[in-house]
């Protein structure tokens, strides 16, 4: 299997075992749950937003050293 389609598969394994997470957050399960890890936060995110079965659910905004910081919360569709 190409590492890809690994990828897709083990982040939608993933989302339906956690819910809705931050690109971010899924970065850290892949890279604790495979052996290469996930890449960057942009290679997942690129992963995540080319998927079919995942959609952007939310915005997550935190305030980080007084700038706000926006991220998009994923999910499995309905």
């Amino acid at each position: 299997m190409a590492r890809t389609r690994i990828l897709r598969k083990k982040i939608k394994e993933i989302l339906e075992r956690e819910g809705h997470l931050t690109g971010g957050q899924i970065k850290e399960f892949l890279d604790n749950e495979t052996r290469w890890g996930g890449g960057s936060i942009n290679s997942v995110v690129m992963l995540l937003s080319c998927n079919g079965d995942v959609e952007k659910k939310d915005f997550k905004e935190e305030i980080w050293q007084h700038k706000r910081h926006r991220q998009i919360v994923w999910g499995l569709k309905e």
